[in-house]
């Protein structure tokens, strides 16, 4: 949000603009019942590396609804990708297990015959940034190079609200910087 917020006067000045949001279909693996606080791990006991990832890519996307919402008719739209998975990178490789041994000796050899590289996974976030079509329309999400559906959590406008106003008061800039 805040590189955003940055750059929105020359983005909105140099218009047609895209904002491309990397996310991950992990953020369909959030429940549908979650409120803010839960979102930023409010009540401790509900952490967890894996859920605080998925909640991470929920509140991308999240945001990729509400900041292409506030920008319809401006010539900036926005968009969010999966750039797939799993994408060979040393977040993929390095300790996901636990152990650099059993990462070594398990996720090595599978990123080997069935990862993208990251020439691959970029391909899909350069998809809607490079597609006349996606210059007009805002507020998609993509994978495989292809607008899919988003987590049915989005649905829920109070909750998109929420989360923006909570950001910008974290951020301590303005709710309605857009």
């Amino acid at each position: 949000m805040y590189l955003c917020y940055q750059l929105m006067d020359l983005l909105k000045s140099s218009t047609p603009s895209r904002i491309i949001i990397v996310a991950s279909e992990q953020h369909r693996m959030c429940s549908q019942k979650l409120t803010v606080d839960d979102l930023l791990f409010m009540k401790k006991e509900h952490y967890s590396r894996w859920t605080a990832y998925n909640r991470s890519k929920l509140l991308n996307v999240i945001f990729m609804k509400g900041l292409s919402e506030r920008l319809r008719g401006s010539g900036v739209t926005v968009h969010a990708t999966h750039p797939g998975a799993p994408i060979d990178t040393s977040l993929m490789r390095d300790n996901v297990l636990g152990s650099k041994l059993m990462d070594y000796l398990i996720l090595r050899p599978i990123c080997f015959f069935f990862c993208r590289n990251a020439a691959e996974g970029a391909q899909t976030p350069l998809y809607p940034a490079l597609v006349p079509e996606y210059g007009q329309k805002s507020g998609c999400y993509f994978e495989n190079c292809r607008a899919t559906t988003m987590n049915p959590i989005l649905n829920n406008d109070q909750l998109v609200r929420d989360v923006w106003n909570r950001s910008c008061d974290l951020l301590r800039i303005d709710r309605n910087w857009v």
